[in-house]
């Protein structure tokens, strides 16, 4: 009997008007398995999680931009009251399992939240593109009687992969694995993500993330892992343990850990820098990131 966690849809709007209510759809197919939790994330923050065995069910956790509407939310949807600019980012379902499984899977969108729109009356007084690297700076000023506008919009890739720092040479079962990524600086910051053995670490494993401003702008992002190591963590006496950071959607590096036998050995970093990926639609489970191969 197949036991095969899966999200069915996914359904968050593109974009959504200041001031407007939305409606967050997770659709998913427990196929035999127990429903652990649900959980909602904005830019890698949870602030709404729906867990059967707890009273209340539904709770919801502060966070700017976000305000939920506990009535209408529940474990197939989440509902965002009065949205603002501070609403627009990408937002995160994630699907938990009981035991025995502990399976999860997740799935996310982006929505961008519109503010009023400029003056027709207006147009570019000046505008410049500069390109520094991997960046490029677009600066269009609108300039009338009263008004100046200046929009600004910066991109800046790094030009390396995240590293894996800490560990030892040898995990036996029973042992405290605690290890680290690090991403490169990049704006917007990177999303961090582990995998073992080629499995998304879920929320029964203690991570802790932080993000760094430097004075440049740019920033780095931090992503720590720390759990027991069991049997079921280890293939043919492998394991390994990898890190993805993600600036984009056409834009993911990794970098992977293999411990063999007690020695660590660490693996070549591959990366697919704007390679096209395709959105799924309404109703198609959620593809899997494309562009990495280890």
């Amino acid at each position: 009997m197949c036991e095969c966690l899966r999200i069915a849809m996914l359904d968050v709007p593109e974009t959504a008007n200041q001031g407007d209510s939305v409606e967050l759809s997770c659709i998913y197919d427990l196929d035999n398995v127990t429903l652990y939790s649900i959980k909602w994330y904005k830019n890698d923050i949870e602030f709404y999680r729906y867990v059967p065995n707890d009273w209340p069910p539904g709770q919801f956790l502060p966070l700017p931009g976000v305000s939920v509407d506990l009535s209408k939310s529940g474990k197939q949807s989440v509902y965002l009251r009065n949205v603002d600019l501070n609403s627009t980012g990408t937002y995160r379902c994630e699907v938990s399992a009981e035991a025995p499984s502990f399976q999860s899977v997740e799935a996310e969108r982006d929505m961008n939240v519109m503010g009023p729109e400029p003056p027709t009356t207006e147009s570019p007084t000046t505008q410049r593109t500069t390109t520094v690297t991997t960046t490029t700076v677009t600066t269009t000023t609108f300039k009338s009687s009263s008004v100046l506008t200046i929009v600004t919009i910066s991109e800046v890739l790094p030009t390396e992969g995240p590293k894996i720092t800490g560990g030892q040479n040898r995990y036996n079962v029973g042992d405290v694995v605690a290890i680290n990524c690090t991403s490169a600086k990049s704006k917007p910051a990177a999303t961090l993500r582990w995998y073992i053995n080629d499995h998304l670490v879920g929320s029964e494993y203690q991570t802790e993330r932080s993000t760094t401003l430097h004075e440049d702008g740019l920033e780095t992002s931090s992503l720590s892992l720390k759990f027991v190591a069991k049997e079921k963590h280890f293939i043919n006496q492998n394991m390994r343990l990898k890190c993805t950071a993600s600036i984009t959607k056409d834009y993911i590096m990794s970098n992977e850990e293999m411990f063999v036998g007690g020695r660590q050995q660490s693996s070549t970093l591959q990366i697919n820098e704007n390679e096209s990926r395709e959105k799924p639609i309404k109703g198609a489970a959620s593809p899997k990131r494309k562009g990495v191969k280890l």
